[in-house]
């Protein structure tokens, strides 16, 4: 997540470039530590893989994004995680329709 957070401030300072080439660092880390995570280990396993699934869609990553949900709900998420998954979705689902992308936070 630090990884992340630095991608962030780069891109509120205006290096696209540069934030995005943090976004993707962040996202394989996100990523390999979800993929690590043990079906047992809920509800990290699941955070890990929502976590990742943010981080595709700021890369810009739908296919990807989507995948990760899909893995995340294999597990056992808690509501709220199930939620955010929901929302994840959504977004995706919005971006396939009309190819809007996501809005910078």
């Amino acid at each position: 997540m630090e990884a992340a957070d630095l991608a962030e401030r780069v891109r509120r300072n205006a290096s696209d470039v540069r934030a995005k080439n943090l976004f993707e660092a962040a996202f394989r880390l996100e990523l390999e530590a979800a993929r690590l995570a043990d079906p047992g280990m809920e509800p990290t396993r699941s955070v890990l893989f929502r976590s990742a699934a943010s981080l595709a869609l700021d890369c810009g990553l739908y296919g990807d994004a989507a995948q990760l949900v899909r893995e995340a709900r294999l597990g056992s998420p808690p509501p709220e995680i199930a939620d955010d998954l929901a929302q994840i979705d959504e977004e995706i689902q919005r971006y396939l329709r009309t190819g809007q992308v996501r809005e910078a936070s």
